[in-house]
């Protein structure tokens, strides 16, 4: 910085600001003044002042094409002086862009649970003091998502010129996706002697997911579920791929060998149904009852997890297999358990709102403090939004405040939130005379984000637009305010001023918010193993059905459902999409096998007839026996009287019929006898 001029003896001034020469902005009006201000000259250590000569503040109007001397002098009581002396002047109009420095294209690999990666960067700037950051699409620790983002940094000098800095982020996604669920290694399968060289074999379906947190379907199979086999061992193959290529497989064996046993048939009567629970820490210990068989020599091979046993959060396929040692036949058990985290983040430190004055330059103000940080019960948190960072400038404007909203937003990877906002107000500036106009205006960009999961609406943030009129108060309005709820689809978000001379000016931009969250799967099968007398079977299930984040009914695709023969497998597939044209389907198998039990279920305690009288004033009596049981869990019991039902004067026949899965039946039977009145 070149010094002004200033005389000494053994004493100096120790800061003297040089000349300061302004280029304003070639839509400056040269008939106005511009406001300069600078700052105060300091007389060097030990000088003692007693008088000073100078302005009385630290700033002068000056005129296009003039020139003022600055004179500052000090004087002690031994009438020694020294002095500053600098000249301020405004000539030539400056139409030069700032030129900043900016940050290389950055690309990085995805590493993190969410959708999107945390990036740094050093933030573009300059050596020049007077260029100021108006605004910026991004901040240094913005998650973002897969893909290429364009970040755009505005900057401004004091003669209103604009700059840009841009640059690239790209996140790529070289993750393979996650396979939840995949068949044992082997599934070994036992057909009986002397019959057929083949079977029909099926399988749940198994399932992946991608980091993005959604389900991926199989993109390729060797074999589908229901698939017929050689007696022998088959290699299958399920390939799973995202969209950015990665791929994940599950690999198993299907191995058919000839038994001597007659009915190797073996089938699971109790099995648990899938379930949800919610939870607040990073886990939650899950029971449930123990599948059970109809087979006393069928032995318990193994189990993927344990009743107590703790699951994460997320989804988790728990499978229990069964074998008959003599045999090698299995049957297989599966259910899912799905926990999920519905507690936010708790966030630390968030700051309070302040009030604070303009710098030296009367038209902005520069602001730091201590971000706010925030922990979550799954271990993992993630800033998702930073509307401002600290050192950044807010504009001031002459005679009034001006408030700005500042939030932070925390998500964990269920996407549950938690936002901070604090209130930074810019006071008005203390100017005297007429200060020059100054219109700054930026207006953000088309903003983009995606629904979280469950919700029709998403919160979205941007930096506000930002207008200095110092000539005159500025009143404004807008139509959203950041951190509002936007519906999916395209809203115009508009901001509008106008100063106390009517000049009005407006910034519009849209929002966008998409929704990528399919419809969720109410009552989907995991599959169903059936016995059948007669040829076929007909549909027995409830159709399931889904709901949408968007509050619409997604469309529905059902299959076509004809009766399925016996020892036949098919697959079913039913199809819900919503009006963004995301896709949830549910998959299931339905197995029908001949009906091998022709025994009807034991019953145990069958009573016998009961007597009983018949009282002096009714014709009716209530009567009371021991129930009858039967020794198969797995049945239903139809009865024509209950306990405690009055029974009239004669003989009634009182029956229960126990019907076991397979369709066999037996009866108990006796007779209530109400004796005529004594």
């Amino acid at each position: 910085m070149l010094l002004g001029w200033y005389s000494y003896f053994e004493f100096t001034v120790e800061f003297c600001p040089g000349d300061i020469r302004l280029t304003p902005h070639e839509s400056f009006d040269i008939s106005r003044k511009i406001l300069v201000q600078w700052t105060e000259p300091i007389p060097s250590s030990g000088f003692q002042p007693s008088r000073s000569t100078g302005p009385n503040l630290p700033q002068a109007f000056v005129g296009y094409g003039e020139t003022i001397d600055i004179n500052y002098t000090f004087e002690d009581d031994e009438a020694r002086s020294i002095s500053c002396k600098f000249a301020v002047s405004v000539d030539d109009v400056d139409d030069e862009p700032p030129v900043v420095t900016c940050p290389d294209d950055i690309i990085t690999n995805i590493t993190s649970v969410w959708h999107c990666e945390q990036i740094i960067w050093e933030e573009p700037g300059s050596n020049n003091v007077d260029i100021q950051l108006v605004s910026r699409s991004s901040s240094p620790g913005d998650c973002f998502d897969i893909g290429t983002t364009p970040v755009i940094y505005e900057f401004r000098d004091l003669a209103s010129n604009t700059g840009y800095c841009q640059f690239s982020v790209t996140v790529l996604d070289v993750s393979p996706p996650e396979v939840l669920y995949c068949p044992p290694n082997t599934l070994h399968y036992t057909l009986p002697p002397g019959g057929k060289d083949s079977a029909n074999v099926t399988w749940p379906q198994p399932k992946a997911r991608d980091n993005s947190n959604s389900f991926l379907n199989q993109t390729m199979r060797t074999y589908p579920p229901g698939s017929s086999f050689a007696i022998g061992s088959t290699n299958v193959t399920y390939t799973f791929q995202d969209g950015s290529g990665n791929q994940a497989f599950c690999e198993f064996q299907v191995i058919l060998s000839e038994s001597t046993d007659p009915n190797p048939e073996l089938y699971i009567i109790t099995c648990p149904d899938s379930m949800t629970v919610d939870t607040t820490g990073i886990g939650e210990e899950i029971t449930w009852d123990e599948p059970t068989t109809n087979q006393a020599d069928l032995t318990f091979e193994y189990s993927s997890h344990l009743p107590g046993d703790i699951f994460p959060i997320g989804v988790t396929r728990v499978t229990y297999q069964f074998r008959d040692i003599s045999t090698g036949n299995s049957a297989t058990c599966s259910f899912l358990v799905a926990v999920q985290d519905t507690t936010p983040p708790v966030i630390s430190s968030c700051p309070q709102s302040v009030n604070v004055d303009p710098d030296s330059s009367g038209i902005s103000a520069r602001l730091t403090w201590v971000e706010p940080t925030a922990t979550d019960n799954s271990g993992s948190v993630q800033r998702i939004v930073r509307t401002s960072a600290p050192g950044d400038s807010f504009s001031a404007r002459r005679n009034d405040e001006t408030t700005y909203t500042i939030s932070y937003v925390f998500s964990d990877p269920s996407g549950n939130r938690e936002i901070c906002e604090f209130e930074l107000t810019v006071l008005a500036p203390e100017e005297e005379g007429t200060p020059p106009l100054e219109p700054v205006h930026t207006c953000p960009d088309t903003v983009i984000t995606n629904t979280p999961a469950n919700s029709q609406d998403a919160a979205v943030w941007w930096t506000e637009p930002r207008i200095v009129d110092s000539d005159s108060r500025v009143s404004w309005s807008r139509t959203h305010a950041p951190g509002s709820y936007f519906p999916i689809g395209t809203t115009e978000v508009t901001y509008s001023y106008e100063d106390e001379n009517g000049m009005a000016l407006t910034c519009s931009f849209d929002v966008i918010v998409r929704d990528v969250v399919p419809p969720k799967i109410n009552n989907c099968p995991l599959g169903f193993n059936r016995t059948t007398s007669s040829s076929s079977i007909s549909k027995f299930w409830t159709d399931p059905t889904a709901s949408d984040n968007s509050g619409e009914s997604p469309t529905t695709t059902i299959p076509s459902i004809e009766p399925i023969p016996v020892d036949g497998i098919k697959t079913f597939t039913y199809e819900f999409e919503d009006s963004s044209m995301n896709i949830a389907m549910c998959i299931f198998d339905v197995n029908v096998r001949a009906n091998t039990d022709n025994t009807p279920p034991t019953i145990e305690s069958c009573p016998g007839n009961i007597e009983v009288n018949a009282t002096v004033d009714s014709d009716q009596v209530a009567a009371f026996w021991d129930l009858p049981t039967s020794l198969e869990t797995d049945v239903t019991v139809v009865n024509n009287f209950n306990l405690g039902d009055m029974f009239p004067i004669g003989v009634t026949r009182v029956t229960y019929v126990f019907t076991d899965v397979a369709g066999n039946s037996d009866n108990c039977e006796f007779d209530v006898i109400v004796l005529g009145k004594k």
